[in-house]
């Protein structure tokens, strides 16, 4: 890819052999319909399981596809570090390998992308909606950051 990309896709990893397709898979559907420059960036969390090569199986597809393959699990706050900052595009984001957040979503930040320059998206917002159900002690962590997120930035 000689250009720089206009999106760069963080997608940290772990065990997800069998689910890593699901959001490749929708991200290249998301490039047919964008006319701008697109980089995916796996990373994987130093996972027991075969998602490296899961994922070696987009790179023909996904010409922009990097592909770090840390043997070390250090969790997944260094892990969508790492990929930010291996990312290069104009734009940055992170999603789940699950993807329980459909990739489609981008686009309401995008919109704004000439107005802000940090955006942070949300299931818990007014007319957010989780595709997966969560657990009570996973729905109170989600709550408890997003209340934390809250109080450190400015509503837009």
């Amino acid at each position: 890819m000689n250009e720089k990309p206009f999106l760069s896709i963080v997608i940290p990893a772990y065990k997800e052999e069998k689910r890593i397709h699901k959001i490749l898979d929708a991200v290249i559907d998301y490039e047919k319909e964008h006319d701008f420059a697109i980089e995916v960036v796996v990373v994987i969390d130093g996972t027991p399981d075969n998602t490296a090569q899961a994922a070696e199986k987009y790179k023909e597809r996904i010409k922009g596809l990097k592909i770090i393959d840390r043997k070390e699990n250090k969790g997944k706050g260094y892990t969508v570090k790492e990929g930010m900052l291996a990312a290069s595009g104009e734009y940055i984001i992170f999603v789940d390998a699950d993807n329980a957040t459909p990739i489609e979503q981008v686009d309401k930040l995008l919109k704004y992308h000439d107005e802000y320059q940090v955006m942070i998206g949300s299931r818990y917002v007014k007319g957010g909606k989780l595709a997966i159900p969560q657990g009570f002690f996973r729905k109170i962590g989600g709550r408890a950051l997003n209340l934390i997120i809250r109080m450190l930035t400015i509503p837009g």
